[in-house]
């Protein structure tokens, strides 16, 4: 009786680790295409941080520092800013706090910090 040879696994096979950097190299794609194309206004970057949010696990990147500051990179620069006395006290822009609130939970959940304090990266913004 003739034994058949298991099929060849050495040439296409990939290692866990390598499959996980593809995921982590076309989930930042996605971030970065959405940051060119939506240009300075970025419209519509609260929904894309918020189902980014929810992609990540499949993405397997929800361990990775890398990735969320990226998302942080997709809030427009100084556009989350109050005018005024009034715009600052009645909680301006209420929905992105929100959005930007989850993602730093998601991030604290996975015991991951930031390296930089978290007061001079809102100033930023």
């Amino acid at each position: 009786m003739n034994k058949i040879p298991p099929p060849d696994q050495g040439g296409l096979t990939l290692k866990k680790s390598q499959i996980k950097k593809i995921k982590k190299a076309a989930f930042l794609d996605v971030v970065n295409l959405f940051i060119e194309r939506s240009g300075k206004a970025r419209r519509g970057y609260n929904e894309f941080i918020l189902a980014a949010l929810e992609q990540m696990k499949d993405y397997e990147v929800a361990d990775d520092l890398e990735v969320y500051k990226a998302l942080l990179d997709v809030l427009p620069r100084n556009r989350l800013k109050a005018t005024t006395f009034l715009h600052a006290d009645m909680g301006a822009y209420k929905q992105q706090q929100d959005t930007i609130s989850k993602l730093l939970m998601q991030l604290n959940a996975h015991r991951k910090c930031l390296s930089c304090p978290a007061p001079s990266l809102f100033l930023l913004r």
